[in-house]
């Protein structure tokens, strides 16, 4: 989970940059001490289980609920891709129930980036908003390859 807490009211745009692969991406708002929004922790908002075609690019695509429009991407050529999703398992043996795609970044498109806006605009100064998903990073020799970034703004 992450949470940022806006100096006004906004409107939340997922980033996804560089060496990421995401599962069942979920925005949520939850509102600390707020008293417009006091019900608002178990709401989802907005919502992309990556149920895409495997191989396909990312942006363009529309799918889930929430949103204002398609996930747009700053890259000139292939940028991210859905993949098969995500799975964790703990050392226990406990497997995360998951399902849906996932996105992978291109490794070869360096400073690319996927974004995509919600479809109303969330909290005032002091409320919290909370983002959730499942991430896995691989680890390279070189530190500018190492870059996971999601960015609400």
């Amino acid at each position: 989970m992450t949470s940022n807490t806006p100096s006004s009211a906004t409107t939340i745009r997922l980033g996804l940059r560089h060496a990421l692969a995401a599962g069942r991406m979920a925005a949520a708002l939850a509102c600390a001490g707020a008293a417009h929004c006091a019900h608002a922790a178990d709401t989802l908002y907005a919502y992309d289980g990556f149920d895409y075609a495997v191989g396909s690019q990312l942006a363009g695509q529309s799918g889930g609920s929430g949103w204002a429009g398609a996930w747009a991407s700053n890259a000139d050529t292939a940028g991210a891709r859905v993949v098969a999703g995500l799975q964790y398992t703990d050392a226990a043996g406990r497997a995360l129930a998951t399902s849906g795609g996932a996105i992978r970044a291109n490794p070869l498109v360096y400073f690319a980036q996927e974004t995509r806006d919600t479809l109303k605009q969330f909290g005032q100064a002091g409320d919290s908003i909370w983002v959730s998903f499942l991430a896995w990073v691989w680890v390279c020799q070189r530190w500018y390859d190492r870059n996971l970034e999601i960015t609400i703004q």
